[in-house]
């Protein structure tokens, strides 16, 4: 790995509720960028992550553990903590050195008690901060349910800037809310058309965006009142700022276990952060 200039590095903490995924977003991370060569799991006691002999027997983190990955010319770091209160002073820790946060939030259960306490201690330090919705390979996994949780309990800052495609119970691609464009997972370098069926839910969530995004500085306000849109050089320099401000928190969403949705987190998360 060669070295980095400062701008170049992202120093990330994982945050969430126990189980909603965070080790397994990593290791998800890990294995699509070639860094291991398979995926680890907590029931085989080979996570990359969950090493310790605690936390093999335990099955979940007690440690705080560091993934270096190099992604589009930068380096980011991810710093995997646990998700038991019992293990406070490892999170603790973790946010001193990080610039940045992500929220690990199950698809499934929705908003829990960790997801709660992760939010307290990332608005202390004021960190810049993105959402993954995580397990929507599970058939009981609700985007819209956890999307509306989420905005509900932590304010209209929290926007999708994507939504799963799913067929049946099986979730095949995203929809990309800035581009209005469908990336499916087996031909993830093809844009398509949205799907009919979330045309109108994209435009809302477009709106969404652009909405916040005006209230991120006087001259976008104006922009948008006169034109009631953007460029698409506005919008992504409005979007930037308000990540880095804490103005905006973009939610994307995914399963980790089958890194979906892995390789648009890591664009963000070095476009954004």
């Amino acid at each position: 790995m060669r070295d980095y200039k400062s701008n170049e590095v992202r120093n990330v903490v994982l945050m969430g509720h126990s189980g909603a995924g965070k080790s397994t977003l990593v290791e998800g991370v890990l294995y699509f960028n070639k860094v291991v060569d398979r995926m680890g799991s907590h029931r085989d006691g080979n996570m990359a992550m969950d090493f310790e002999p605690e936390e093999v027997r335990r099955q979940q983190s007690v440690y705080t553990a560091i993934a270096p990955v190099e992604w589009k010319d930068c380096k980011v770091n991810f710093l995997d903590t646990p998700g038991y209160f019992d293990y406070y002073g490892e999170t603790q820790a973790a946010l001193t050195v990080a610039d940045n946060a992500l929220v690990v939030v199950s698809g499934r259960e929705g908003v829990e008690p960790g997801t709660e306490r992760a939010l307290d201690l990332i608005k202390e330090r004021h960190l810049p901060t993105i959402f993954f919705v995580n397990k929507m390979d599970d058939e009981h996994a609700d985007f819209d349910k956890v999307y509306e949780q989420l905005r509900n309990q932590f304010g209209n800052t929290i926007i999708a800037f994507e939504v799963p495609i799913k067929e049946g119970n099986d979730i095949v691609g995203s929809v990309n809310i800035l581009k209005k464009k469908a990336w499916y997972y087996n031909d993830r370098t093809t844009p398509k058309e949205v799907p009919d069926h979330l045309v109108d839910r994209v435009d809302e969530l477009y709106e969404q965006i652009c909405e916040t995004v005006a209230l991120t500085s006087e001259e976008l306000m104006e922009s948008y009142f006169e034109d009631g849109t953007f460029t698409d050089e506005e919008i992504f320099e409005g979007v930037s700022a308000g990540v880095r401000s804490g103005d905006i928190h973009p939610v994307y969403c995914g399963s980790a276990v089958n890194q979906q949705g892995i390789e648009r987190l890591l664009d963000l998360i070095v476009e954004y952060f």
